[in-house]
């Protein structure tokens, strides 16, 4: 193994975690200290869910089209339904008894029979997957919010009150897609707001029947029988909103409960939809002698970003569109719309910009990302399922610039995949930026930390956006004029998430081993450094490890306590290492030396904020990605489970992942080296412990 010295030569490359992404779901990598982002050549989210039980949509061309609905017969009790699925025995049939008992106000034993039934008598593996994904993420979090939420699972909610004004079809992907993006405005609105998602829900959910018939009599695509992450899509009416607008989540859901004014103003209404769908479909309406809806799916949505965005028949702007835009200052100024005064751009009031700008004058005003929710809207009317892909440049130095485009992409059941329109995808050729940093926006399935911001060097991000990572211009293009397949987009929208959760979890006690650091000098880029800075939570004073239960268990054991606060500007971030090397040498993995070669690594973040110098942590297992030599290829694997005890506030801290985290089994051999490191007044200093080298050993 390597010597001290050469131990400590080593230690000078750093590594510092960082999470990324105006409005971008935190991406986070690793990097050396002069540094750029990390370039993704792959648009593969090497995400999959962990849980046996979850069905991937390689399912998606079995998806079956409903066309019977769930009997319910003669009513029983409502008893008699939660113990059916809890004499199932299996999950998530028997936490959904569990759930459907706290909500409160369940009386309809009909209702209550009627998911019961759809969960049980399903013959798509779909519809179990939507369960497990409602049964994960669907009870908001008390921590995540500064007033009281509902203590009981808010997307079921949704599905209870479907349940009581509708029939269910077998295999009712469509109302279980209603349920899960729906429960988000359940959580964080007040008693009016949860009475007109109750009239928006079933009202959403007899319209996308009623499109699906109408395109079905036109011998046209099949809303009903999209792949799960498509009806998700489909089924979220309120844009981008988490992101920006007057009503945003992410500014507002931390000091008060949405109103009914901000909910109406976030969502498009059904009767908009309608009318957007009357004239799409009449000829004449839109454009002369023609309908905008057209027989292949990917021509309607040409047509749609070609008459609101691309028509431009003067050579000058738009005719159907002013563009509007926060950098740019001379388009920047304030308008009315629905009696109250807005910006003209980052506007996303669906029903004022129809009725109050376009049925008026023909014409609208807005940046792309007003034009990317307008066309949203329109698009979902014909039964569409769209989302936002952002992409932000950076120069050759790795500078932000003024370049950004956000646009849609969109489901066509044709080829399976989600593509976007070539006009779209012709924006941003030629600008010159190196990289584009690239976001898709997700849904909100998973409530958990969905609205709780982060940072990514000059972005804030949340949950509400999956970031595919730093793309060339040519990237973007090439991959989505074909498209990803449904599978890998399921993926990203349904289950990649931005940061791995803390969760607080049961040590077991095994065998622990404990190696001793007596020094108490840490590493910077110029060597050694005597002392630890006047931060002694960042000087390691041991490390024990253990493998338990097939798992790894990590416990650094620190000279102080890591705080929860620090002075603005002194400390940006400290973080606590595992290096894993899972088949010693250096054939794999990113280089460290002739016998050490990490292809894994399990880290505890914590970034401190720059304004009020407030702790932030995070936990996560990395595994690398790059050609050995480039250290700045870490990735996070999105299904793991880093578990946490103590960290902030206490002066150690144990973090475990599985075996299967990182790809190895019982009787394996794995090679560890232990670290700390701190992000101080701009530089970067490491403390190794074991100062020896790596331990190897066989996991029992």
């Amino acid at each position: 193994m390597s010597s001290a010295s050469h131990l400590r030569k080593i230690l000078i490359v750093a590594f510092i975690l960082v999470v990324v992404g105006l409005a971008g779901v935190g991406s986070y990598f690793t990097f050396n200290k002069p540094t750029a982002p990390y370039n993704v050549t792959s648009m593969s989210s090497g995400t999959t869910p962990t849980s046996s039980t979850q069905t991937k949509s390689e399912t998606a061309s079995t998806t079956v089209v409903p066309t019977r609905w769930v009997t319910v017969g003669q009513v029983k009790s409502i008893d008699y339904y939660l113990s059916l699925l809890e004499s199932n025995g299996t999950q998530p049939y028997v936490q959904l008894a569990r759930e459907l008992r706290k909500i409160p106000g369940v009386t309809n034993a009909t209702a209550v029979a009627k998911i019961t039934y759809l969960a049980l008598n399903a013959t798509n593996p779909e519809v179990k997957e939507a369960f497990e994904l409602m049964m994960k993420g669907g009870t908001p979090d008390q921590r995540d919010f500064a007033y009281t939420v509902p203590r009981y699972n808010t997307e079921l909610q949704v599905l209870y009150w479907l349940a009581l004004e509708n029939e269910f079809k077998k295999d009712d992907t469509t109302a279980l897609a209603i349920a899960m993006v729906n429960g988000l405005w359940v959580t964080v609105g007040d008693n009016e707001v949860r009475n007109a998602v109750s009239k928006d829900s079933n009202e959403l959910l007899s319209y996308l029947r009623e499109t699906d018939e109408i395109l079905g009599g036109k011998g046209l695509w099949s809303p009903e029988a999209y792949p799960l992450e498509a009806k998700v899509a489909l089924a979220w009416t309120g844009s981008l909103t988490p992101v920006y607008g007057p009503f945003n989540l992410v500014e507002n859901f931390e000091r008060a409960r949405l109103s009914l004014r901000g909910y109406l103003w976030n969502t498009v209404s059904i009767e908009t939809l309608r009318e957007m769908r009357s004239m799409l479909t009449i000829a004449g309406a839109m454009l002369p002698n023609k309908s905008m809806l057209e027989t292949k799916l990917t021509m309607t949505v040409h047509n749609l970003e070609y008459y609101f965005y691309f028509m431009n028949p003067r050579g000058a702007s738009s005719e159907h569109w002013d563009y509007a835009d926060p950098g740019w200052d001379d388009t920047a100024k304030k308008i009315t719309l629905d009696n109250l005064v807005v910006d003209n751009h980052h506007i996303f009031n669906i029903d004022g910009m129809f009725h109050e700008q376009y049925l008026k004058t023909g014409k609208l005003s807005g940046g792309c990302m007003d034009e990317t929710a307008w066309v949203d809207s329109w698009a979902k009317s014909l039964g569409i399922a769209t989302t936002g892909l952002w992409h932000w440049g950076w120069d050759k130095n790795y500078k932000q610039t003024r370049f950004s485009h956000i646009f849609n992409i969109y489901y066509d059941p044709l080829t399976d995949r989600w593509t976007a329109d070539e006009q779209q995808l012709a924006i941003g050729l030629g600008t010159g930026e190196r990289y584009q940093l690239t976001r898709i926006f997700k849904p909100p399935v998973n409530q958990h930390r969905y609205l709780a911001i982060r940072l990514y060097y000059r972005f804030i991000t949340g949950d509400f956006f999956f970031t595919l990572g730093d793309l060339t211009e040519e990237d973007i293009y090439n991959k989505f004029l074909p498209g990803p397949v449904s599978s890998t987009v399921k993926d990203w929208l349904l289950y990649a998430k931005s940061t791995t959760s803390i969760a607080a979890s049961t040590i077991q006690e095994g065998k622990w081993s404990t190696l001793t650091d007596g020094l108490l000098d840490v590493y910077g880029e110029n060597g050694s450094l005597v002392g630890d800075l006047g931060r002694p939570y960042v000087d390691v004073a041991n490390v024990s490890y253990s493998c338990t239960g097939e798992s790894i268990y990590v416990r650094f054991g620190l000279n102080a306590k890591i705080p929860q606060s620090v002075k603005v500007g002194e400390v940006t971030a400290i973080w606590y290492q595992v290096l894993i090397d899972v088949d010693p040498g250096r054939n794999t993995g990113a280089i460290w030396d002739d016998y050490f070669a990490p292809d894994y690594m399990l880290e505890f973040y914590v970034r401190f904020d720059g304004s009020s110098g407030t702790a932030k942590a995070s936990a996560f297992v990395l595994k690398y990605s790059g050609n050995g030599t480039d250290w700045t290829k870490w990735t996070e694997i999105e299904s793991s489970s880093a578990t946490v005890e103590g960290g902030l506030g206490s002066d150690s801290l144990t973090i475990r992942c599985g075996y299967r985290d990182i790809g190895v089994a019982k009787g394996s051999q794995v090679v560890l080296i232990f670290r700390s490191g701190i992000l101080y007044e701009g530089n970067v200093y490491n403390d190794p412990d074991p100062d020896a080298g790596p331990i190897s050993l066989i996991l029992p």
